[in-house]
């Protein structure tokens, strides 16, 4: 019997949540369906942020969406010595007027740095773009996280953290850990 798409869907969601891949030839000895029916299922649930749609198959996602900001005072207690630590030494790179740091609520490589709010994300866009030189301040918990509004892309600027979680984005940025 043919599986419904959301059937089919919810199988390799399922695949993948037990191996850190799937191609779409395993997928179709699993499934029983033709490639072309199983790339469509993995556009599909790309687009709904299911899953990494790669050449030949699928990765499972790492980024988290928030779709809600915290309140500031919630955001004041979250993660304290490390903010510290962060704005200390970006405040050590201050000689001059071409340099912006800038705040981020997350941070992925497909997404770059986001923010909740569409306004800040271009207020942020326009900052680091008239700047000789952009940083991201952020810690740690910003890392693989998405949020509603892209300000730029992480070739953008450098990220100053505390630590990073992943090596990947070194591919992207400049990253300092302090």
């Amino acid at each position: 019997m043919a599986l419904l798409a959301e059937q089919r869907m919810d199988r390799i969601l399922e695949e993948l949540s037990r191996r850190e891949a799937v191609s779409v030839a395993q997928l179709c000895q699993i499934i029983g369906v033709s490639e072309a029916t199983i790339r469509r299922d993995l556009t599909a649930l790309s687009q709904r942020g299911k899953l990494a749609k790669v050449h030949g198959g699928a990765l499972p996602v790492r980024e988290t969406f928030r779709a809600e900001e915290p309140d500031m005072e919630t955001k004041r207690q979250l993660h304290t010595p490390e903010k510290r630590r962060i704005a200390q030494y970006a405040a050590g790179l201050i000689q001059n007027n071409d340099v912006v740091f800038l705040g981020t609520n997350g941070i992925a490589p497909g997404q770059g740095f986001t923010t909740p709010d569409p306004e800040e994300a271009m207020v942020k866009a326009l900052a680091a773009a008239r700047s000789r030189e952009a940083w991201a301040l952020a810690d740690s918990s910003k890392f693989d996280t998405v949020t509603a509004a892209t300000a730029f892309p992480l070739e953008k600027a450098g990220i100053i953290t505390e630590r990073l979680p992943d090596q990947r984005y070194l591919d992207y940025t400049v990253v300092k850990e302090v």
